[in-house]
């Protein structure tokens, strides 16, 4: 399993897991954006680029409210990448146990367990 990444039409990032034999569609990339990421994102060349923290303070955080918006959303996005993350970690130990069982049962297992 592996993250997608694309950008959707309020310029948010949407993250989601798919099979290692997933192909992109327009508008995907498989390179994780740098975060934090701060709103509107826009994607570019197969990137994923938000504007600067000082653009955002100057330009889009109009009040206190949309600044704690703005910041949630930012560590929304990086939970999610570490949730993502831990996922694909899991699924691996999982794999690997699988296979050391699957090992263990043709080798006739062990008399100590």
């Amino acid at each position: 399993m592996k993250a997608v990444y694309s950008v959707d039409n309020n310029k948010s990032l949407q993250i989601n897991q798919v099979d290692d034999s997933y192909v992109l569609k327009d508008g995907e990339t498989f390179n994780e954006p740098q975060t934090p990421l701060y709103e509107p994102l826009n994607f570019v060349n197969g990137n994923i680029f938000g504007i600067s923290e000082e653009e955002w303070q100057k330009n889009v955080a109009k009040n206190d409210s949309d600044n704690q918006d703005s910041e949630t959303d930012a560590k929304i996005v990086q939970l999610t990448q570490t949730v993502l993350n831990q996922s694909a970690i899991l699924k691996k130990q999982g794999e690997d146990i699988e296979k050391l069982m699957s090992q263990n049962q043709v080798s006739g297992g062990t008399n100590n367990v």
